[in-house]
């Protein structure tokens, strides 16, 4: 019985370890593209039923919405984020 109850507990650590890193994989390969392109990454959207995942990245001061192809990290389309108003 303890046997059962260690394999049990070590295939629970096991799963709980592990699983963050499968919902990580999924866009994590397109970050360092991203990166490289000079973006501070800020947040990222990731929808399991759409074809691709934003980004919001700061670059030069301004913050972008950056769409990526999820499958060929292609960046689609950036877009300038101009709807926060900086006020003196």
């Amino acid at each position: 019985m303890i046997k059962l109850s260690r394999a049990v507990l070590v295939a629970g650590l096991t799963a709980a370890t592990l699983s963050p890193l499968a919902a990580h994989a999924d866009y994590s390969k397109c970050t360092g593209k991203i990166r490289s392109m000079g973006y501070f990454i800020t947040d990222i959207d990731s929808d399991w039923g759409r074809p691709y995942d934003r980004f919001t990245g700061i670059k030069n001061g301004k913050e972008y919405d950056i769409y990526v192809n999820k499958n060929s990290c292609k960046v689609e389309q950036t877009v300038l984020d101009n709807d926060r108003r900086w006020y003196d």
